[in-house]
């Protein structure tokens, strides 16, 4: 994690809810504002570099996989992250999550 971005990294469903994942939909929150901004997503992996974080700030992350039958329920980060630059020891830019999905039907 860095003050301006952070590289996200999740699992892909072990259930795919019966058709192929074509994309994640990754969004950011920053912390107590309860708005949920999408993240440009390029391709279809299981990573994601989010850009625009405003340093000292926390934020909260989801990601939804998405196939032909629909969208699945977020999974989301258990706790805020800080955007701040490590200091001392180095540490990679990457929060990494074991991230759950379920799929619902869409209406």
């Amino acid at each position: 994690m860095f003050a301006e971005h952070c590289k996200l990294s999740w699992k892909p469903p072990a259930d795919d809810g019966g058709g192929e994942i074509t994309e994640y939909i990754v969004e950011k929150q920053e912390e107590g504002t309860g708005f949920w901004e999408k993240v440009p997503v390029i391709g279809s992996g299981t990573t994601c570099q989010v850009k625009d974080l405003t340093p000292g700030k926390k934020y909260n992350f989801r990601v939804k996989a998405a196939n032909v039958y629909g969208v699945s329920d977020p999974c989301q980060t258990d706790r805020p992250t800080l955007a701040k630059n490590p200091f001392g020891k180095f540490y990679p830019a990457l929060c990494s999550y074991d991230l759950q999905f379920r799929f619902k039907q869409i209406s």
